[in-house]
């Protein structure tokens, strides 16, 4: 296996390197490892929360299609209703 060499910005290798001297990590590839690991989870997060806001936009719409939005209602009563779980 071959190492990648990683050019990084001054302000990024500083940030290495102080990760280093706190002690959590033994070397430069265990924090790279652990920003990559963090970097998935949190593309991860946003790609379930895209998810569930197209679910709850179909749910809103069909509710609509259906009548059971009043026309007075505004959009933040229905960001409210979505949030409190009212529909």
């Amino acid at each position: 296996m071959s190492d990648e060499v990683v050019k990084l910005p001054a302000e990024m290798k500083a940030f290495v390197e102080a990760e280093l001297a706190r002690g959590d990590y033994r070397h430069r590839n265990e924090v790279f490892l652990v920003a990559l690991a963090l970097l998935r989870m949190k593309r991860e997060e946003a790609a379930e929360k895209e998810s569930i806001l197209r679910h709850e936009i179909g749910l809103a719409i069909a509710q609509a299609d259906r009548g059971e939005w009043a026309e007075e209602t505004s959009i933040e009563e229905m960001v409210a209703n979505i949030k409190a779980g009212r529909g």
